[in-house]
């Protein structure tokens, strides 16, 4: 899916006033979830701030979804043996809705998902899951050291790899939000613009 405008902007803080707008708004961080680890209120109206009217607004996440392709074993791993070692801390999990985003002058134009793979060897597998939320948490609240949650994690998994590499499942949903000229208030129509067809990716 291709959108109008090659300018594109990453929102983490707030924009200086009298800076550019720019026509395409996407999040900041390696999780890019603002409904999970922003406040929504917040980001929704300092991201209509810096936009342009009929501008673009994309929201992905992308997350581990905890599989090997050629070890469905990892996935009882996961979860019978790390989430309870390291439970997801309290966040906020529900999508964004069409209402909330239209009671801050946004459309809903288009939604998605996606899958994508990513190969890992035991080491580097382990090197990834130590930034999960899940094992910081951990750390932070003194329940377990970081070298000691790297050495489980390894001799853990390691048995796991059939090969010294393993291919692993991520994926998300994407959301097409435009911002609409109507000002703040809760839109009654559609979008009313149109997206050009390119495909998915």
């Amino acid at each position: 899916m291709k959108l109008p405008g090659r300018h594109v902007f990453a929102v983490c803080g707030r924009r200086p006033n009298g800076s550019p707008s720019p026509r395409t708004v996407s999040t900041c961080s390696p999780r890019d979830l603002p409904s999970i680890w922003f406040d929504r209120t917040r980001f929704l109206a300092e991201t209509r701030r810096v936009l342009r009217t009929g501008g673009w607004l994309v929201i992905y996440n992308n997350a581990f979804r905890g599989a090997m392709r050629e070890n469905p074993d990892f996935h009882e791993w996961m979860s019978g043996h790390y989430l309870p070692r390291y439970p997801s801390p309290p966040r906020q999990v529900s999508p964004l809705t069409a209402e909330e985003v239209q009671g801050h002058g946004f459309c809903v134009a288009a939604r998605d998902s996606y899958s994508n793979y990513v190969a890992f060897s035991p080491s580097k597998l382990a090197d990834y899951l130590l930034t999960q939320s899940n094992v910081i948490a951990a750390v932070e609240q003194g329940k377990e050291h970081i070298d000691n949650a790297r050495a489980w994690i390894t001799s853990s998994i390691a048995p796991l790899f059939l090969t010294p590499n393993g291919t692993f499942e991520f994926g998300g949903d994407i959301a097409f939000l435009t911002r609409r000229n109507e000002g703040l208030g809760r839109a009654t129509g559609p979008c009313g613009i149109r997206l050009n067809s390119g495909g998915r990716g």
